[in-house]
């Protein structure tokens, strides 16, 4: 109860960070919504490639899987105060990171079970370009099915 009432407290003082889970687990094509108790003011994703966020409304959030992989959110008020932070997960679920060595070369692996590549800083130059070229591609298709939308799907 005491818990509870803590957490209302947080939700509606101006000028409180407002707690959100300590990480937000996003499989690929779903997205999440997160609710704020105080108005945002910018939204920060600490990786672009790994998920991307729409505002609406200034308190809801949502959280759109773009690749595998991890990134942060932070939401800042008007004022530049920090208001929230949180860890962003992007995977199948049950998603698990694997490092695969080659020599000296490294490639990276998001596993549920089938394992498909991700993107990931320190990869080997033509696994990340051949996996950040398909994270585009995925993405593109994405965005060009959204705009064959009828207006009545709007």
């Amino acid at each position: 109860m005491m818990l509870r009432l803590i957490a209302a407290w947080l939700l509606l003082t101006p000028g409180v960070a407002v707690a959100l889970e300590p990480a937000v687990d996003v499989p690929m094509d779903e997205a999440r919504v997160l609710r704020l108790g105080a108005d945002a003011g910018t939204v920060i994703v600490g990786n672009p490639a790994v998920a991307d966020v729409t505002v609406e409304g200034r308190r809801v959030i949502i959280v759109t899987a773009k690749s595998p992989g991890r990134t942060n959110l932070i939401v800042l008020s008007a004022d530049g105060e920090q208001i929230a932070s949180t860890e962003l997960r992007v995977g199948a679920s049950g998603s698990s990171h694997v490092s695969v060595f080659e020599g000296g070369r490294r490639r990276t692996l998001f596993c549920a079970p089938v394992c498909e590549p991700a993107a990931s800083i320190g990869d080997d130059a033509k696994t990340f370009d051949a996996a950040a070229g398909a994270i585009a591609r995925r993405e593109a298709l994405g965005q060009a099915a959204a705009r064959q939308r009828t207006p009545e799907d709007r």
